[in-house]
């Protein structure tokens, strides 16, 4: 074989490998898209869940304090009438 004909076969078997390269790099960089807009997706998604209970748990957590001040007022009333009727006592026995 010639010398021409070795190199042009070589340069062949050179092209063939550097298509088969090129081919695979942009089969890698399709994936790596794919990965990227997925794992965008399921943050977007997971936010937006995250964001929902969060909400629930203020919205729970504000029902609980409401209740607790409803419950604590009702607490100091009694306490504040007790205390009214025992001044009312003392008082009466003072005179």
């Amino acid at each position: 074989m010639a010398e021409k004909e070795r190199f042009e076969v070589l340069l062949e078997e050179i092209n063939t490998k550097m298509d088969l390269l090129i081919g695979g790099h942009q089969t890698l960089d399709e994936k790596i898209d794919r990965i990227t807009r997925e794992l965008r997706d399921g943050m977007a998604q997971m936010r937006g869940e995250l964001q929902v209970e969060i909400v629930a748990v203020r919205d729970g957590l504000r029902e609980e304090m409401a209740q607790m001040r409803k419950e604590l007022s009702n607490k100091i009333d009694k306490i504040s009438e007790k205390l009214l009727d025992h001044e009312g006592r003392i008082t009466t026995r003072e005179r």
